[in-house]
C-alpha cells in the first residue's frame, strides 16, 4: 500500500499572536497548527475562543472547521498517525532483511522527535478514535503496518493469524512502553540509554 499523504502541522508555524487573515482553506491549517502551539508551550487546556484569539480570527471562525475541541483534538491526531503510519511504512519497505527492529526505532524517533504529537495521540483522553471516522483510519493503519512486519519477519513460522495479531499487539505494547519510557527519561529503568539504535529492538523478531 503507497503511502497517504497528509498536511501534518509543523513545529513551526507562523501562527502568532499577530491578527493574521486566512482564505477559507488556510483557516483549517491554521486551527491545527495553532492547537499544536498550545500543547507545546504546555497549554493544553485551551479553548477555541483562545485559539480564534491566537491566530487572530473572530470567535466564531474555527466553528467553521470543527464542530468542538474534541474533533480538533481528533484531527490534530489524525495527521499525527497519517504521519506515524507513512514512517512505519517507510522503515518497512526500506529494511534489509527484517522488518520489526527498523520499524520498532522508527516507532520510537517518532516519539522522541514529536513528544507533544505523541502523547496527544496516545496519551490523551479527550482524542477518542471510536468516534471519528479519519482518526479511526489512519490509527488502524498505523497497526497495519505493524501486521506487515509481524508477516514479513515470521513469514518462515507459518503463524494463524490469530498468532500474528498476537505478535503484532505485542511488537505494539512493546515499542510504545519503551516510547513512554524514553519520553519520561526514564531508559535506564531498562538499561538503555537514548538515542536507541536499531539493536535495541532486535528481539522484535527472529533472527
Amino acid at each position: 500500500m503507497g503511502s497517504k499523504t497528509k498536511k501534518v502541522p509543523k513545529a513551526s508555524s507562523k501562527v502568532n499572536k499577530e491578527a493574521t487573515h486566512y482564505h477559507h482553506g488556510d483557516l483549517r491549517q491554521a486551527c491545527l497548527e495553532g492547537a499544536l502551539k498550545f500543547i507545546e508551550q504546555g497549554e493544553p487546556n485551551f479553548s477555541l475562543r483562545d485559539l480564534a484569539r491566537k491566530i487572530g480570527v473572530s470567535h466564531q471562525a474555527p466553528y467553521h472547521h470543527f464542530k468542538s475541541l474534541g474533533e480538533l483534538l481528533a484531527g490534530l491526531a489524525e495527521a499525527g498517525y497519517s504521519e506515524f503510519a507513512n514512517k512505519l511504512l517507510e522503515a518497512r519497505s526500506k529494511a534489509k532483511g527484517r522488518a520489526l527492529p527498523a520499524m520498532g526505532l522508527a516507532y520510537t524517533r517518532f516519539a522522541y522527535e514529536k513528544p507533544h504529537h505523541y502523547r496527544l495521540m496516545f496519551l490523551d483522553a479527550r482524542v477518542r478514535i471510536g468516534e471519528h471516522a479519519g482518526l479511526g483510519a489512519e490509527a488502524e493503519r498505523s497497526f497495519s503496518e505493524l501486521l506487515k512486519g509481524v508477516e514479513h519477519d515470521y513469514k518462515s513460522q507459518r503463524l494463524s493469524r490469530a498468532q500474528i495479531l498476537s505478535k503484532a499487539a505485542a511488537v505494539w505494547s512493546f515499542t510504545h512502553g519503551l516510547s513512554c519510557l524514553l519520553l519520561d527519561g526514564r531508559l535506564d529503568i531498562c538499561g538503555l540509554k537514548a538515542p536507541l539504535s536499531q539493536k535495541d529492538f532486535d528481539g522484535l523478531s527472529p533472527v
